[in-house]
């Protein structure tokens, strides 16, 4: 197996036991991984514990722009909210090639946040954490590009790029998204996320999606962008409005 198929393979291995963690453990809200140079780099460790904790803090929240409502936080305050922390070698069983012998290996940084630590801290700049149980997803997306249109499922021939978003996605905020197996298949879900992906002239995506869950069924529409972009901005819009009905603050 080459090099990139070995990074492949673990980091869908991580995303996996991840979603299925959060699924039956609510510490692993609290837990959040991220890509730092060497295990011994101070500079490296601060950065990969920062990434963690915003990853955290907007997954609790729903809500990617919270982590700035804290204000600046020292890296001996954001230690203090730090429970424990595993390195996971990215390269483990590849022979060190000739030009690895002057950089520094790359590690997978697991970091676990203290729950009611952090909650304090979200309580105290007034939000409410979401920490109830998540609801699944379904995601019927359908995708117009310049061969055609095709609807996005974990089988289609197209849309390897997008699927790998959405599944990046439910890593980072703790509500899993299935996507059908093929395009009459309706998986067993709580609610829908529905979207119309349409490249336009230069480039970029127009799209307009929907969210029906229970009482809730609202509409938008999203100014073009990359596509990774679009699906992003949509899901976390969806995870706020998740997060806002699940906690009473709408």
């Amino acid at each position: 197996m080459g090099t990139g198929k070995r990074f492949t393979a673990l980091f869908a291995l991580i995303l996996c036991s991840l979603s299925l963690a959060i699924a039956g453990d609510p510490q692993a809200l609290y837990q959040a991984t991220s890509i730092v140079t060497g295990r011994d780099n101070a500079a490296e460790w601060a950065r990969g514990t920062r990434e963690a904790f915003e990853t955290v803090v907007a997954r609790l929240c729903g809500d990617r722009g919270v982590v700035q409502q804290l204000g600046p936080l020292t890296p001996a305050t954001l230690e203090t909210l730090v429970a424990s922390r595993r390195y996971t070698d990215r390269k483990a069983g590849i022979q060190i090639a000739d030009e690895q012998g002057t950089r520094e290996r790359s590690f997978l940084l697991e970091v676990s946040f203290r729950a009611q630590a952090l909650q304090r801290l979200l309580t105290a700049a007034g939000q409410t954490p979401w920490l109830g149980p998540r609801p699944t997803i379904g995601v019927q997306l359908e995708i117009t590009d310049s061969q055609g249109s095709y609807h996005l499922t974990e089988t289609s021939r197209r849309g390897w790029g997008q699927r790998e978003v959405f599944r990046t996605l439910t890593r980072r905020t703790a509500i899993p998204l299935a996507l059908p197996r093929h395009p009459a298949d309706r998986p067993a879900v709580d609610g829908t996320l529905a979207g119309v992906m349409t490249v336009t002239p230069d480039g970029t995506w127009a799209s307009r999606w929907s969210l029906t869950l229970e009482s809730t069924n609202q509409g938008w529409v999203q100014p073009p962008a990359t596509f990774d972009r679009a699906i992003t901005e949509a899901v976390w819009r969806m995870a706020g409005l998740l997060a806002q009905q699940a906690t009473g603050t709408e």
